[in-house]
């Protein structure tokens, strides 16, 4: 799975193209990635974004969370000057904090994410599981879905939170992650760097 990442690079991102788009802020993205057989599925996840997985009678949550451990000190100022509405110095600091994010990207000190590198791809983080004799599910959630459950504190566990996206459906959860956010849209309640963020994600049901 790593290679099909950066053969991808390779094709889209080399030659003359990727020098123009070197110029200004470099296309990015995270990815999961799960390949599912008879009796196994492997995993890629690269970025901030989430797979949850339940296959053995629990919901475990694969993520890489490189990126959360760079510039924490502009991190927490956003979130105090979120707390604070403090809007125009926030829009500041979030300006520096793109800075240093982009300056970190796919370096050995910093995080990695598919982008114009192709060797981020051999920094994701991999592996396999068997699949369970009565079925299994795998959630891949960005981290705006993700926050439900880390930041906004609407779900008690990774579990209950893959329950609600199956008997309920993505747009419940969205619509209950922007009713959270819109009741505390200064983070009082919730601190968090930023007031929302992006929020899709992908339920795979795995029959026996």
């Amino acid at each position: 799975m790593s290679d099909a990442i950066a053969s991808l690079v390779e094709r889209y991102f080399t030659g003359d193209g990727a020098a123009e788009l070197r110029g200004y802020y470099p296309p990015s993205s995270t990815v999961v990635l799960t390949r599912i057989t008879a009796q196994k599925f492997d995993y890629l996840v690269l970025g901030d974004s989430y797979l949850l997985t339940d296959a053995n009678g629990s919901v475990e949550s694969i993520s890489d969370l490189r990126l959360r451990h760079v510039a924490t000190d502009l991190r927490e100022q956003c979130a105090r000057l979120l707390r604070a509405r403090e809007l125009e110095s926030l829009a500041e600091v979030e300006r520096r904090l793109a800075r240093r994010e982009l300056a970190a990207r796919n370096s050995p000190e910093g995080y990695w994410i598919a982008g114009l590198e192709s060797a981020a791809a051999e920094h994701a983080i991999t592996g396999t599981c068997m699949l369970s004799q009565d079925r299994s599910r795998l959630l891949a959630l960005s981290d705006g879905l993700a926050a439900a459950y880390e930041h906004l504190s609407l779900y008690s566990s990774w579990k209950e939170l893959l329950d609600a996206v199956e008997t309920e459906g993505f747009q419940a959860l969205i619509n209950r992650i922007r009713h959270e956010e819109a009741a505390d849209s200064f983070g009082k309640t919730h601190s968090r760097p930023r007031i929302s963020d992006d929020a899709s994600g992908l339920l795979i049901q795995i029959a026996p």
